[in-house]
């Protein structure tokens, strides 16, 4: 999902790139989010109530 490239420097550097793969999963985790921001009262609630 993620390449992680380091780089033999000083100071150290390193670079993050996303895989097709983990581009492809961009779309519907952005959906899932959205998705939370809407319902994020009611599962405010859920999780209270499971504390109790």
């Amino acid at each position: 999902m993620i390449i992680r490239k380091v780089f033999p420097e000083v100071p150290p550097r390193v670079e993050y790139t996303l895989t097709e793969f983990g581009k492809n999963l961009s779309e519907p985790l952005s959906l899932l989010f959205d998705w939370s921001l809407d319902w994020e009262e009611e599962l405010k609630e859920i999780y209270v109530k499971k504390k109790k």
